[in-house]
């Protein structure tokens, strides 16, 4: 198992807050192309906002999902 690091991502359920972290950095970004055309709009939103409390690889990642 994998442990995810002790940083909260400021969004509920907590549930979501180690589900990309603990898919790691080689499979977040294929996991955040999937999120962002699954969720809706807003919620993917809530996550770029929550992007400057992640760790630095996983904000990365989510940055470029939503930015292109």
């Amino acid at each position: 198992m994998r442990h995810a690091g002790n940083w909260r991502w400021p969004i509920d359920p907590p549930d979501r807050q180690c589900a990309l972290a603990w898919l790691g950095p080689e499979k977040a970004e294929a996991a955040l192309k999937t999120l962002k055309r699954k969720l809706p709009s807003s919620t993917f939103g809530e996550l770029v906002a929550a992007a400057p409390w992640l760790p630095s690889w996983l904000a990365r990642s989510v940055g470029k999902v939503a930015h292109g």
